[in-house]
């Protein structure tokens, strides 16, 4: 639907950290990533 719309570039952004009460949902973040910006460990991760 976005490419029908026009939508070539689409960039989200999420200021959240990763903490003990959303690791649980996260499938990206181990405990090792407590505390550090969500950006950061995809980066690091480069997914």
């Amino acid at each position: 639907m976005l490419a029908r719309a026009g939508i070539g570039r689409l960039t989200i952004v999420d200021r959240d950290y990763v903490e003990w009460s959303n690791l649980q949902r996260q499938q990206l973040y181990t405990e090792e990533d407590v505390k550090k910006k969500f950006q950061k460990q995809l980066l690091r991760r480069n997914v």
